[in-house]
């Protein structure tokens, strides 16, 4: 019997906001790899996938895309090396009703994933701050692709290792997310922000509007299961 497949962004979608230790990760990366200082923060970096932020911040600086390119395994570890030092001096919370829709969407047998630019090691660091992690077997990550589609058809695919899938859905919180779920022909659900209002996501196309997770009844008639 195929099931539903959802595909969750993180940043702004399953957490309140930006981690501030994931932003501060790139410029200390940058700074040990590449002795330059910047700030990511004055870099465009919602709905981009880490490996673009990391170009975009050393172009910014004057480092050529394939310098960047030639570094990333060592950009992404000290990224992860800070992270993991630091994450327990962040105070991070995940946005209003998302345990209960997780856990809701578990039992009825939904597959749940993630699609996130964030690389995979910190993205799981992110889910286990939170108590999460455990709902997600499966996901698409930026560390292995540049490319926001490309993440998510992965994430489709590993996905589909599970179980056979009928629908494909991405959940964001940013035009970027919106679209990269259009790329992949997956129903689009926006995830209101400060950044980002109802009628921004709906501008872009997105299928579904929600201010938080807390109506998990007609998130679940969305997705098609009862």
């Amino acid at each position: 019997m195929s099931k539903p497949l959802v595909l969750f962004d993180i940043d702004g979608t399953l957490l309140q906001t930006v981690s501030e230790v994931h932003l501060d990760s790139f410029n200390v990366a940058l700074k040990k790899v590449f002795d330059i200082d910047i700030d990511v923060r004055y870099v465009p970096t919602l709905g981009y996938i880490d490996r673009q932020i990391l170009e975009m911040a050393g172009v910014k600086k004057g480092i050529s895309k394939e310098t960047v390119a030639e570094k990333l395994e060592d950009l992404e570890n000290e990224m992860v090396n800070y992270f993991n030092k630091t994450l327990n001096k962040e105070d991070i919370n995940c946005r209003k009703g998302v345990k209960e829709m997780l856990e809701t969407l578990t039992a009825k047998g939904v597959l749940v994933g993630l699609m996130t630019g964030n690389c995979e090691r910190i993205a799981r660091g992110k889910m286990k701050m939170i108590g999460l992690n455990d709902f997600f077997k499966f996901g698409g990550f930026g560390d292995v692709l540049f490319d926001r589609n490309a993440v998510g058809k992965s994430a489709v695919e590993n996905g589909k290792k599970l179980g056979e899938v009928s629908n494909v859905f991405v959940v964001g919180d940013t035009p970027r997310d919106i679209k990269a779920g259009q790329g992949i022909n997956a129903k689009t659900i926006g995830i209101v922000t400060e950044n980002y209002s109802a009628e921004k996501l709906k501008e872009v196309g997105a299928d579904f509007v929600f201010e938080d997770f807390i109506d998990v009844k007609r998130f679940l008639e969305i997705v098609g299961v009862e």
